[in-house]
């Protein structure tokens, strides 16, 4: 239903029809999504679907007036929260009221346009925001056919979720409250052979009997991931084309080689509510994973093949990866990674011309141990490095409001930037958010989050009672002890955040290797205290060696190390010193790590010609000679 994204088919559901299949059970998958993002004209649709944050829940409102008729927010309510909470644009009130104009005659449209009593079970994937449009459709198709057995599943019913509207929607008879690939085929067969009767318990099902809401007891059934079944996406492109949006929409088809992520052991990371209550790891084998991939990429050529893993696992990089090089594949791939890869995988990312968001969050070490992380800021700024010298664009984001957070950690951070602002800056800036299964949602009182309620989109959507919203909600408002000082630093930091977007060109710092031997630095960052540094031996090698985290003690040992070198600790404490004067290296815990990027293959004649190169920036990116 609308808002799923007119740009790619729903997995869930293309993995769910030949699981039916296998068992028997005539599917066919519908997407009125496209009809009503041809009704809205394409790009408001994906104004609203693609760009507006999922905890705004405008594509929800869209549609609540077709389930609740004028209970829920007027126009002038709900876009006044829009624009004063998340700082959206006036024009696009007049998109939302128009699509809230046509959203009742698509709604009856459509119902009307389905022989739903061919159907003995009509099922609805929701996440996003697509939860009320499905509910407005179910409503109906319960009203005039109530033999037809009606199924919600999704991240929006997931656990107590499901639950909680399964009880609150009367006409919602089931509800698949985690992953379905085993419950929801064998919830189909029951309701095929109704002569069985309702068999034993069927966890991970909850459903209306007698008048009141019954769950199974027992642990949600879960599969091995090969052996599922190829997802069977043909349906989107029969839609697609009947829709006419063939030629204006290029697919992006997701792909899974694992579910779950494989540092909850870990953690997990305490801001964290993905997985909901699916917190297990699997992946596929190499070889699945592969052909599944290379399916995709025939499938659809020229799209983007996104993966849907939280984050890919460690043999996805080290064995998955390499197979991909030379395929249809390099340039289309985009996933999710933990910030702890090596070099080399850097390397295989840039040589194919993979997007990748790295879950990096902040730059202190301190607040990185209070996350759960399991990752340090040296860590998460040498692969910020390595992106650039491979030629990746990573995406990450900077979170703040932490809690447990301090005026030093975030004086720290504030005072790294200006050195770091040549690599890619972080996608977005903002504070931490409350997610129901995360650490902090479950342990809220632990962490001094009080008063917690779920975000006001939700009561302007739903005309349903605060406990029952409390129970049905994702994203969550709190309160906490918060000093005028803490707030003045969090400003800081989106201040230089937005500055650091918007900044076109930051300089760099390259090493270059002279005609002579000799190694230097170039310093093209704007407020360089020198734009050439010409490196002694010592220097040199400390360069050398804090190309990947180093610590004092390593340096030490390796300057005494050297043939014939009297250097003493103190030099190596003296070169450490003007380096990080010069914001050449950053240093933490008594641990280095050099800003330099390696130098290109072109020598460099003299010192004056060093100098001459950055009188322009562009010569230090391109060919230094």
């Amino acid at each position: 239903m609308p808002f799923g994204l007119a740009e790619r088919p729903a997995l869930g559901l293309s993995l769910l029809k030949p699981a039916l299949e296998r068992r028997g059970i005539a599917c066919d998958v519908a997407y009125p999504n496209l009809e009503f993002a041809e009704l809205l004209g394409l790009s408001d649709y994906r104004r609203i679907a693609n760009e507006l944050p999922e905890h705004t829940l405008a594509g929800e409102w869209v549609f609540s007036e077709s389930l609740f008729g004028l209970a829920g927010a007027p126009l002038e309510e709900f876009g006044a929260l829009l624009l004063a909470r998340w700082n959206q644009p006036v024009d696009l009130l007049e998109v939302l009221g128009r699509a809230r104009t046509l959203a009742g005659r698509f709604i009856d449209g459509y119902v009307a346009s389905v022989a739903w009593s061919e159907y003995g079970l009509v099922g609805f994937t929701s996440s996003c925001h697509q939860n009320v449009a499905a509910l407005a459709v179910a409503k109906r198709v319960k009203a005039g056919h109530p033999e037809t057995a009606i199924v919600f599943g999704g991240p929006n019913w997931d656990g107590s979720m499901g639950v909680a509207q399964l009880e609150q929607f009367d006409f919602v008879d089931f509800a698949c409250l985690g992953e379905a690939d085993l419950s929801f085929p064998a919830l189909a067969e029951r309701l095929a052979r109704p002569e069985r009767g309702w068999a034993g318990p069927l966890p991970g099902v909850a459903r209306r009997a007698g008048g009141r809401v019954e769950v199974d007891i027992g642990e949600l059934p879960q599969g091995g991931l090969d052996s599922l079944p190829l997802p069977d996406y043909e349906s989107y492109f029969s839609a697609l084309a009947g829709n006419g949006l063939d030629a204006r929409v290029v697919p992006t088809l997701n792909v899974e080689t694992s579910r779950g992520c494989w540092w909850i052991p870990h953690g997990p990371c305490t801001f964290c509510g993905q997985n909901g209550t699916s917190r297990g790891y699997r992946d596929k084998s190499v070889a699945r994973a592969v052909r599944e991939l290379i399916a995709a990429g025939e499938r659809c050529p020229g799209g983007t093949i996104e993966m849907t893993d939280n984050v890919v696992s460690r043999r996805f990089l080290k064995e998955v990866l390499p197979q991909l090089e030379g395929t249809s594949l390099v340039g289309r791939l985009f996933f999710e990674a933990r910030p702890t890869l090596t070099r080399d995988e850097v390397a295989r990312i840039g040589a194919l011309a993979c997007r990748v968001q790295f879950g990096i969050e902040s730059l202190s070490d301190h607040v990185l141990e209070l996350m759960r992380k399991g990752t340090s800021a040296l860590e998460n700024i040498r692969l910020l490095k390595w992106c650039r010298s491979f030629g990746v664009r990573p995406v990450w984001n900077l979170l703040y409001g932490i809690p447990g957070e301090t005026a030093d950690d975030l004086d720290e951070t504030l005072r790294l930037l200006p050195a770091i602002r040549f690599l890619q800056s972080p996608r977005g800036c903002g504070p931490i958010g409350l997610d129901r299964f995360s650490t902090y949602f479950d342990d809220a009182s632990e962490y001094g989050l009080r008063d917690i309620r779920p975000v006001p989109s939700y009561a302007s959507v739903y005309p349903l009672p605060n406990a029952v919203l409390r129970r049905m909600a994702y994203s969550f408002d709190f309160e906490r002890d918060e000093s005028r000082v803490m707030a003045a630093y969090h400003f800081r930091i989106r201040h230089e955040v937005e500055s650091w977007r918007s900044e076109q060109d930051c300089g760099e710092v390259r090493q270059v290797v002279m005609e002579d031997g000799g190694v230097a630095l170039l310093d093209s960052r704007p407020g360089a205290v020198t734009s050439v540094h010409v490196l002694d031996p010592l220097e040199r090698l400390i360069v050398d060696e804090c190309g990947d985290i180093c610590s004092r003690e390593r340096l030490v040992a390796l300057a005494r190390g050297q043939a014939g070198s009297s250097m003493s600790p103190l030099d190596v404490d003296d070169r450490l010193r003007r380096l990080a004067a010069r914001r050449l290296l950053v240093s933490m815990g008594g641990r280095y790590l050099s800003l330099a990027l390696p130098p290109f293959d072109d020598s460099l004649s003299s010192t004056a010609a060093a100098t001459s190169a950055i009188a322009d920036p562009a010569p230090s990116r391109a060919k230094i000679s």
